[in-house]
């Protein structure tokens, strides 16, 4: 395994987004999103084989509207376990389309007075979009937070035809 980071950037001007994958070896280590005036389609120019798999997933979700089956390889070991169950319980029960309440996802992970520890979980996804934390919502439908802020979340939601 190479011990640098390579970035890849991905334009999507479907929703004004800018995608970027931090590599390293074979693993995504972080994904941020970025909100992006662009009135064009750039040219992705992909670096590595895990780039081009990158952009299959979000092209996936961006232009057919669903979640891609398949899921990236992801650098696990850079989250808790805590964070871990929190993710992978809203990547399995949480489809395309669907949110759920911090509450209902602190029940999921089997600790209902969890809400605001998985609150802080979803705040240091390393991988949104891939781990769909913008599909947790607060009572009575309110937004809850973004680590990619809100304007954001608001346009993921509209293209999944929630809000």
């Amino acid at each position: 395994m190479n011990n640098y980071i390579e970035i890849e950037t991905l334009y999507f001007p479907i929703v004004s987004l800018r995608v970027e994958i931090k590599v390293k070896g074979d693993l995504i280590e972080k994904i941020s999103l970025y909100q992006a005036k662009i009135l064009y389609k750039k040219d992705n120019k992909i670096h590595t084989k895990l780039g081009a798999l990158a952009q299959n997933f979000f092209e996936s979700y961006f232009f057919k509207k669903k979640t891609p089956l398949f899921l990236l390889p992801l650098n696990w070991s850079l989250v808790s376990d805590f964070q871990k169950k929190v993710y992978k319980t809203l990547i399995s029960d949480v489809p395309f389309g669907k949110t759920i309440s911090y509450l209902e996802l602190a029940k999921k992970i089997g600790n209902p007075n969890a809400c605001r520890a998985v609150g802080q979980a979803l705040s240091k996804n390393p991988w949104p979009i891939v781990v769909p934390c913008h599909r947790v919502i607060g009572k009575q439908n309110s937004l809850g937070g973004f680590s990619c802020g809100i304007p954001i979340k608001k346009l993921l939601l509209q293209h999944e035809n929630i809000f």
